[in-house]
């Protein structure tokens, strides 16, 4: 009888949890809730990081594209003086006038004087442009482009990438 009063009452002390094992389980959770927010921490730097990288150099490329095409389409090319090589007004075939000319950390474009279209978004900033005539004669027939762009949509300096962009194009003629 005493037997089965004993097996009784720890068979009753076994059914709950000791303030040991609840201390245990609760540290338990805490380091597994503070890996996880670190590495959710560690997924969205990495994203903010791949999108500023990504969103500096679609914008670079389209750019490039952009103005290269239109110089390649050119009858003729206008260079501003070399103290401000950060302008260039191209004549088309259509005898259309584009401006391309970089104010306020943006490359702006403006046609036949209508009003001028940022060729940049607000989360890029142009730090640099500058147009260069490398062919041999007077006449531009040849024109170096040079530019930089920084994202800076983030205030965190840890997410901001640059890329310095060049490219070169020709007057077909």
């Amino acid at each position: 009888m005493i037997t089965a009063l004993f097996f009784r009452n720890n068979a009753h002390k076994q059914a709950g949890l000791t303030l040991l094992e609840l201390l245990l389980y609760v540290s338990l959770a805490s380091i597994a809730l503070l890996v996880f927010f670190s590495m959710y921490q560690l997924v969205i730097q990495s994203r903010q990081k791949s999108y500023n990288l990504v969103e500096v150099n679609w914008q670079g490329v389209q750019i490039i594209q952009h103005v290269t095409q239109t110089l390649r389409s050119a009858t003729s090319v206008n260079l501003l003086p070399s103290s401000s090589d950060d302008e260039i007004t191209i004549i088309d075939n259509n005898t259309d006038s584009v401006r391309f000319y970089y104010e306020d950390g943006q490359l702006w474009e403006q046609v036949n004087n209508n009003d001028p279209l940022p060729l940049t978004n607000n989360l890029i900033q142009m730090t640099d442009l500058e147009f260069h005539n490398v062919s041999r004669g007077s006449a531009p027939s040849s024109i170096n482009l040079e530019f930089t762009l920084v994202s800076v949509g983030n205030t965190d300096s840890a997410y901001h990438y640059s890329q310095a962009f060049t490219a070169a194009a020709s007057l077909r003629q």
